[in-house]
């Protein structure tokens, strides 16, 4: 029986080269036994059919049990898998479970409501045109929902080696999974007269915890386009960033590169259709060829490539804030002949105020970065004067010499005129 916690690999009927996806079971159906809730890689939570009904899915598997082929006999070796870059933690698989709950109900009132499966159909029966491995028996973690996770599962998570081959498909997942037998602690709930726990021990406190494993901040999950290339639209990158503030960062002042990816996103919906933006708005007060055009182009041009391929989450990236800094040094350096290109039609500067539009009047400069630059040149202000009083306040005590006291060359012990 497939249950919440297993892992599955489904491929979709689609042209181009073949790719495998993952998907993490977080509810079953009651209408039907090969209904599952999932989780996906980029953390969406649906309903997968994978009974035989479904055109679009040519096959699908359960991860190998102990003593199964593993996955590279089943599938030619060569096929691309679109698996998690981030493990879920307890706490947004539990979630994942809640939403799966809802989403499953519904399911299963539209299909009428039944709950038995089909006559020799338990959810691996190998229907025609669809490749099924042979399920693990559930280990006993608990009741309700969490029952059902594998034995396997839990061993996996709390350390044991996995089953399979490292590196392969059917491999458990990293210990940053959060532990399945933590959620079936924290789906279960406490057992009939357990204390209640105490405030903060809930899925809160084990969101904040660090995961076991760590997820790397640096990516987001990795994602695919239609002909199975590493693709993610910038926009939806964006949206998948989660900034985290590090003390030991080596770029001075505040984190902006999250708000220039939105800014990028709102004035051209990408690094490169911002970038054509702004130089249409430069107009012929800024040629083409001019190297701060070019430089514009070349860091917009990075920043679209580490979000759409490498599929980085630059908001955490020290390297990629760099990035944002040039750009909006280039942006800054031309503000003066983008406004004088705009002309004073159209109420100037006023219409930023009037229309509720950003403050930073059309130039990609985050307010958090202009505050922090204003506070660092009000303070070496600040030092310079102090730095003149005292200079003035030595020449007090301690005049120079020379004038028309005798203090010239010669100490005035000349001739005097008459003499």
């Amino acid at each position: 029986m497939i249950s919440i916690g297993d892992e599955i690999w489904v491929e979709y009927d689609e042209p181009g080269p073949r790719l495998v996806h993952k998907r993490l079971v977080v509810g079953v159906a009651a209408s039907n036994p090969e209904h599952f809730g999932v989780l996906s890689p980029d953390f969406d939570v649906y309903v997968e059919e994978c009974d035989n009904a479904n055109a679009d899915i040519r096959n699908w598997w359960k991860d190998w049990p102990a003593g199964a082929p593993a996955f590279v006999d089943v599938v030619p070796p060569g096929v691309r898998q679109y698996t998690f870059a981030v493990y879920p933690t307890v706490a947004e698989i539990a979630q994942a479970c809640a939403v799966a709950a809802g989403k499953l109900l519904v399911h299963d009132r539209l299909a009428g409501g039944g709950g038995a499966a089909a006559p020799g159909g338990h959810g691996l029966g190998a229907p025609p045109g669809h490749v099924v491995v042979p399920a693990a028996a559930p280990g006993p973690l608990g009741g309700g929902v969490a029952a059902g996770i594998p034995a396997a599962m839990a061993a996996g998570a709390a350390g044991a080696p996995p089953p399979a081959a490292a590196g392969a498909p059917g491999a458990a997942p990293p210990a940053g999974l959060g532990g399945l037998a933590g959620l079936a602690a924290l789906v279960a709930g406490p057992g009939p007269g357990a204390a209640p726990a105490p405030l903060g021990a809930g899925p809160a406190a084990a969101a904040a915890a660090p995961p076991a494993g760590g997820g790397d901040l640096r990516t987001i999950a990795t994602a695919y386009d239609t002909l199975g290339q590493r693709h993610r639209e910038f926009r939806d990158s964006v949206q998948l960033m989660r900034p985290t503030a590090f003390p030991d960062c080596p770029v001075l002042g505040p984190s902006t590169y999250h708000w220039v990816a939105n800014y990028q996103v709102e004035n051209g919906g990408s690094p490169l259709g911002h970038h054509l933006a702004w130089k249409g708005a430069l107009g012929a007060s800024v040629s083409p060829d001019d190297p701060i055009v070019t430089m514009h182009y070349e860091f917009s041009k990075i920043m679209q490539v580490a979000q759409s391929y490498d599929q980085l989450d630059g908001s955490n990236l020290a390297s990629l804030e760099l990035v944002a800094r040039q750009l909006q040094l280039c942006e800054e350096r031309c503000k003066d002949k983008l406004v004088s290109a705009r002309g004073s039609g159209a109420g100037g500067d006023e219409q930023f105020f009037f229309t509720g539009m950003q403050s930073t009047r059309g130039i990609m400069v985050a307010p958090a970065l202009s505050e922090w630059i204003a506070k660092q040149l009000s303070a070496e202000s600040a030092i310079a004067k102090e730095r003149r009083k005292a200079r003035e306040e030595r020449q007090l005590v301690h005049p120079p010499g020379g004038g028309g006291g005798g203090g010239g060359r010669g100490g005035g012990r000349g001739p005097k005129a008459g003499q």
